[in-house]
């Protein structure tokens, strides 16, 4: 909260006008002059969306949204946080705030059908993780104890994982109770990752039938679309993207040229990526010159970064970027959702592996090149 108090204050605070999503606040233990910013917490970072300041205990905001996304609201005292809360926000439309004087106790919201959900839901959520906090704890002692076997330490973390799911499981409950307001979408596209298969399942059947034509519902059918079309036995499905260079590399001309391809999803700022990368290195050493091709997609959004990481770890495969980050065509066509992240084509431009690392992918490869 302190960083998050740095970066907003350092922006000259302007009230915005006219239509938008207004958020009409109240905050009882303001006083008159105490400011509140509504900030956007994105992967880049903290984004400022507004400013306001307190008179007579309230406040108020006119917020220009292009679409449907979640924004917390932070009041701030002698330059440190006093109170945060969430809201759902839109292009149009407004919100009643009530803000608290405590970091941790959440506020009250009312006037949008959207915020009341999400914060049912959040309350919902924080009441089962009390429930089960005593357990998980106990749990946790088991895992960080160095002198258990490793069986009953991983046991252990087998459970914390599943209390992780019973916990998250609210925010399936709030989708399937309230569908088909837009909010169950973004519930889904936040908390989906850690949500049973199962309860996915169910709840894109039920999105299919109420409210087709949500966005987050459109993504998750491409994602599975991909996910099926990119599977092992498949077809591989081409990428064409430039190289370091400039130049057009097409993923076809290299499985054509080569009796096996690797596509490697990597990124300069993902650690696990560089981790991984002495043993892509190693494996193209050893089968290089018997038909091994490695088609590297970087999954960055700036050069420098790519160029200056392909050069530090002196990768000598071909690398291609569209620079675009989690957007990139190739992860998209692929389904990849998180790196390092593989997949293994034979001569005959089948998917004959997906997500290999390691000794696992020096298996396969030895399988096919060694014969």
């Amino acid at each position: 909260m302190l960083a998050l108090l740095g970066l907003i204050t350092s922006c000259d605070a302007q009230k915005k006008s006219g239509d938008g999503f207004v958020v009409n606040g109240t905050w009882n233990g303001g006083k008159d002059g105490d400011t509140v910013f509504c900030v956007a917490i994105t992967d880049s970072g903290i984004k400022r969306s507004d400013t306001a300041f307190v008179k007579g205990g309230k406040f108020n905001m006119t917020l220009k949204e292009k679409a449907l996304d979640l924004r917390t609201i932070v009041s701030v005292r002698n330059n440190a946080p006093a109170s945060a809360m969430e809201i759902i926000v839109s292009p149009k439309g407004s919100v009643n705030v009530e803000l608290t004087n405590s970091l941790s106790e959440m506020g009250k919201v009312s006037g949008n059908k959207e915020s009341e959900i999400w914060i049912a839901a959040r309350q919902a959520a924080m009441e089962r993780e009390s429930a089960v906090e005593q357990e998980a704890q106990k749990l946790y002692n088991t895992v960080n104890d160095a002198s258990l076997d490793i069986v009953t330490r991983f046991a252990a973390q087998k459970k914390i994982d599943s209390l992780s799911t019973v916990v998250y499981d609210v925010y399936a409950e709030s989708i399937l109770n309230n569908m088909p307001s837009p909010v169950c979408g973004l519930m889904l596209q936040l908390f989906g990752s850690n949500l049973a298969p199962e309860r996915i399942n169910q709840i894109v059947e039920q999105m299919g039938k109420k409210m087709p034509d949500d966005p987050v519902y459109k993504m998750v059918m491409a994602q599975r679309e991909a996910e099926n079309a990119t599977a092992e036995g498949k077809p591989f499905r081409e990428i064409a993207m430039v190289d370091l260079n400039g130049n057009m590399k097409r993923l076809s001309d290299v499985v054509k040229a080569n009796k096996l391809t690797l596509i490697d999803f990597w990124a300069s700022w993902c650690a696990p990526c560089r981790a991984e990368m002495p043993n892509v290195k190693k494996l193209y050493a050893a089968y290089h010159d018997k038909g091994l091709e490695i088609y590297g997609v970087s999954l960055d959004e700036n050069m420098v970064n790519w160029q200056n990481s392909v050069s530090q770890m002196q990768l000598p495969w071909i690398q291609v970027s569209d620079l675009k980050g989690w957007q990139s065509e190739g992860a998209g066509t692929y389904n990849i959702r998180a790196i390092p992240a593989t997949v293994l084509i034979d001569q005959n431009g089948t998917i004959i592996g997906k997500n290999l690392r390691g000794e696992e992918l020096a298996k396969k490869v030895s399988e096919i090149l060694d014969r």
